[in-house]
């Protein structure tokens, strides 16, 4: 007879072994339902004795566990403290009203998440509406800037003509031969 105590389950593990998701062993160590250790690389880890404790008192949703036991016939989990032999195959019984109140819950989130959406494309028709307008605008203002820029430069080559004349009329006059006053003053 072996006395050594069961090694410590991961949590999906423990969770295939009690019949339930890993997601819920999860959320019950969370609440701290169920309680775990670490082991020493840091895995999360559930002995089977507090798995069974607490397991005891979970139904998983509506699932009661019944046991076909292929000697005896049907037993129930309370005729069990421990888990059955290879002999026996696992019967779940679901509970409707819980199924049809899920699936209710699960509508209402569909529909919930549905109005979302339609307010996520109105948001984002009336993003590109202004996307567009704003490209629009961008493209007003390109054109605006360019006539601004042909009109500064046909102002700048009037008044490169002009600096043109006025540097021509400057050579003219230092060209001319000094005047009297200039020739008397120098």
């Amino acid at each position: 007879m072996n006395t050594s105590p069961e090694a410590p389950l991961s949590p999906a593990a423990a969770a295939k072994r009690v019949g339930c998701s890993r997601t819920t062993i999860v959320r019950a160590r969370a609440s701290k339902e169920l309680i775990g250790l670490r082991d020493n690389r840091n895995h999360r880890k559930i002995t089977p004795e507090e798995l069974e404790t607490w397991a005891q008192t979970k139904s998983f949703g509506g699932v009661h566990g019944v046991y076909m036991d292929s000697d005896h016939g049907v037993s129930t989990d309370t005729d069990h403290g421990h888990l059955m032999d290879t002999q026996q195959t696992v019967v779940r019984t679901f509970d409707n009203s819980d199924l049809a109140a899920e699936l209710k819950a699960m509508k209402a989130t569909l529909d919930d998440m549905t109005a979302e959406l339609n307010q996520a494309r109105v948001v984002q028709a009336r993003l590109e509406e202004r996307a567009q307008g704003l490209e629009a605008r961008l493209g007003d203002a390109q054109s605006e800037i360019a006539r601004t820029a042909e009109s500064h430069q046909a102002q700048l080559q009037g008044k490169d003509g002009q600096i043109l004349r006025l540097e021509a009329r400057l050579d003219d006059a230092l060209a001319r031969k000094p005047g009297f006053w200039s020739r008397l003053f120098r």
